[in-house]
């Protein structure tokens, strides 16, 4: 009776571990750490400039429905239509948000991977580094499948990337990328190639460096002058909290369909953030505005031949596809 009894409960015992010891898979939590690009630009710009209160920069043309010099910066940097630099960089910055917002609670096995790094040459002068670890594609906004292709990364010494490539076809397509360090200062390009609009294939860079305060940029293209590309034929922009320093060629609206960029005239100006009048070019000196950081881009660095293939970047075959795994799965 006592043997039968200790049998049973062995084999009892024995059966309740088999049960209750199941196999899991634990994994860890992936906190995708990549900041807002955006939010660094926008601290270092002037806030005068963002919403322009008083405009006394002069016109970029002498045609009374040309802009300003100063809403033509701001254009550039700020127009809500989905254009400038901050909406660009904000539409990517949701997209982030979106995907952490996805991936809380989860791993994300693309994320700990060590990432590739790849560069990017449009010029001698021009050419760019960058490390994605993981791509999600999206839809646009025409209904073309996979239109939008998002990249993030970070590197081992926290330098974070963010990349987003829109394409509508094979005669437009844009793309930009951003990084930003430990200590908020972003690094951005933008390429922008558009054969419908005849708006040609454009190329921007843009440094913001918290530690100075100072936002700068600059752009060309290769396109259609005449339809009014601001600064199209090649131009450098430095600017702080109280003053705005350009220099290089505004092209202004024109119905002369062979106009060129040799019909630009150079230009240069200091122009303070209060009412943006005209100030002396000592004061952009003094305030540390007139000696640029960024090569400037120029019409002679933009290879048509090659400017869309460069721009029309996909590393779906060369990273991971965003994906989410919860924390522990029983196998």
């Amino acid at each position: 009776m006592k043997l039968t009894l200790t049998l049973t409960l062995t084999l009892a015992a024995f059966l309740g571990a088999s049960c209750g010891d199941k196999d899991v898979t634990k994994r860890n939590q992936t906190d995708i750490d990549i900041p807002e690009m955006g939010a660094p630009i926008s601290a270092n710009a002037p806030s005068g400039l963002k919403l322009i209160a008083t405009d006394n920069s002069p016109q970029i043309c002498s045609s009374d429905s040309c802009p300003t010099v100063a809403a033509t910066v701001k254009s550039r940097l700020f127009a809500s239509d989905g254009g400038s630099i901050i909406q660009l960089v904000a539409a990517a910055d949701g997209r982030i948000e979106e995907l952490k917002t996805r991936s809380a609670g989860s791993n994300v096995p693309c994320f700990e991977e060590t990432g590739v790094e790849k560069t990017i040459t449009y010029s001698a002068s021009h050419s760019f580094s960058y490390t994605p670890k993981c791509y999600d594609n999206y839809e646009g906004t025409s209904g073309v499948a996979d239109a939008g292709q998002m990249l993030f990364g970070k590197t081992d010494t926290n330098v974070y990337f963010v990349g987003d490539r829109y394409y509508e076809s094979d005669t437009n397509v844009r793309t930009m990328w951003a990084t930003q360090d430990e200590d908020e200062n972003v690094e951005l390009w933008h390429a922008s190639f558009d054969e419908v609009n005849d708006n040609g294939s454009v190329l921007t860079h843009l440094k913001s460096t918290k530690a100075t305060g100072v936002v700068e940029f600059t752009r060309a293209g290769v396109g259609s002058v005449s339809g009014g590309v601001d600064f199209m034929c090649g131009s450098q922009i430095r600017l702080n909290s109280s003053y705005v320093y350009i220099s290089g060629q505004i092209a202004a609206p024109s119905t002369t369909s062979s106009k060129s960029c040799s019909d630009v005239a150079s230009v240069t100006y200091c122009l303070n953030t209060t009412d943006f009048s005209e100030e002396s070019e000592s004061k952009c000196v003094t305030a540390g505005l007139t000696t640029f950081e960024l090569t400037a881009i120029t019409t002679s660095d933009i290879d048509t031949s090659t400017f869309f293939s460069k721009t029309n970047i996909n590393h779906s075959s060369e990273i991971s596809a965003y994906s989410t795994l919860p924390l522990e799965e029983e196998n």
